[in-house]
């Protein structure tokens, strides 16, 4: 059982820089640790959402765009992430009552492997147990432990109890020797034991506010697991289990989100995953920001002209603006695309009435089908931070990128109307 603490001493995470760009990512359970299922925010008083298929992976712990994204499994699926094969890359399996379909790519397409392990109310718990470079899964049922060092049907391969029955535990290689063990979390309290076994706590220390949310990952690459905690839309990494201020701070996706920690690429970096939360419409209808041709007095107004109840002009200032020779019967294309620029756009609020309906009818004019490849489409609809909030942008997918930056012109004040 974890020793009490024998310290006083409150690390609260201290941001030492304003990270104010976010990406347009968006987005289960609360946090549980480094390959667990997804951290959610402490929003007390958040719209009802739920779950996509849909996630935004980011190789970098920097605001910005996702550097990729893919759809896996259904919307209702419980979602895990490890090193399911033992290749360094840290890839998904979705969970469905004691079934587990493991994909070993980051690549929408069918399961590479299906099992079954525990019992459907089972908490399941994602780690290396035997430092063989393979994760694999440990059920946890109050404070014991049934450790599965292969993926596979079957008994469990190691028992042990730790902790108290109603404690939130993490996951994770805190001491560097290649074998993921457990900490247990009260409050802004860490109980650090580095194995496998009924005892008290190797390691203690306090970081953060008892209701942030918690994540866990090697962010800088030497091996060893540590915290990030989650405000909202901010991080705050700490690249050490000591009590302290955090060393990296920067803001990704919008408070909504659902968000993994993983090795996508490789590297031996720990950086962040989102999986798209959507939020219902009659709860929070989320606004849409148009811009260029949609702007008013622009040719393509009459799509949105009348339907709105509110209209703000707003900036994103994560993307600039550039536009393309069209043809002759439609003249320029605007393009937003991930910058520095800034992207000027109106806001726009669309009531219970008719927002559904706008939403369809803005992805038909746009040629947008969620599910379908990015490479058949020219703009992907993303849920965006403003100067106003989060919105709705449709923003140019990868190789229209590409070609407005090849072949068009950027507007360097972002906003189409002086163009």
């Amino acid at each position: 059982m974890p020793a009490a603490s024998a310290t006083n001493q409150v690390g609260t995470v201290a941001a030492t820089s304003t990270a104010t760009q976010v990406a347009y990512p968006a987005a289960s359970a609360p946090a549980t640790g480094r390959s667990a299922p997804a951290v959610l925010p402490n929003l007390p008083l958040a719209p009802a959402v739920r779950a996509t298929n849909q996630y935004f992976f980011k190789n970098s712990l920097t605001s910005g765009v996702a550097d990729f994204s893919i759809y896996y499994g259904n919307p209702g699926d419980t979602v895990l992430v490890g090193d399911w094969n033992g290749d360094g890359r840290d890839t998904l399996a979705v969970r469905r009552a004691n079934q587990y379909f493991v994909k070993n790519s980051l690549a929408s397409g069918i399961a590479d492997h299906e099992f079954t392990y525990g019992n459907p109310n089972d908490s399941v718990l994602v780690g290396d147990w035997d430092g063989d470079g393979v994760d694999t899964l440990a059920v946890r049922r109050g404070n014991q432990y049934f450790v599965k060092n292969d993926l596979k049907t079957g008994v469990a391969d190691q028992v042990f109890v730790y902790g108290n029955p109603g404690d939130t535990v993490l996951v994770g290689d805190w001491n560097g020797d290649g074998r993921d063990t457990l900490a247990v979390r009260r409050a802004n309290k860490y109980y650090v034991k580095n194995n496998l076994e009924t005892g008290i706590a190797d390691h203690e220390f306090t970081y953060g506010n008892p209701n942030d949310s918690v994540l866990v990952g090697d962010w800088d690459g030497d091996g060893v697991d540590t915290l990030a905690v989650r405000r909202a839309n901010q991080y705050f990494v700490k690249n050490d289990l000591k009590t302290g201020i955090a060393e990296t701070v920067f803001a990704y996706g919008i408070n909504i989100d659902a968000v993994y920690a993983g090795d996508w690429n490789g590297d031996g970096r720990d950086t962040l995953m989102v999986r798209r939360m959507e939020a219902e419409p009659e709860s929070a209808g989320i606004p849409v920001m148009v811009y260029g041709t949609l702007r008013t007095g622009q040719e393509a107004d009459f799509v949105v002209n009348g339907t709105y109840t509110s209209k703000r002009v707003a900036r994103a200032p994560w993307a600039e603006l550039w536009v393309t020779n069209g043809n002759p019967l439609r003249g320029v294309w605007p393009w937003a695309v991930p910058g520095n620029h800034g992207l000027v756009g109106e806001v726009l609020t669309f009531g219970p009435a008719n927002y559904n309906q706008m939403i369809r009818k803005l992805d038909r004019w746009e040629g947008f089908v969620p599910g379908r490849s990015l490479n058949r489409m020219n703009y992907t609809r993303e849920i965006v931070d403003t100067n106003l909030g989060p919105a709705y942008v449709y923003v140019a997918t990868p190789w229209r990128q590409a070609q407005a930056r090849a072949h068009g012109v950027l507007l360097p004040d972002g906003d189409f109307t002086r163009y």
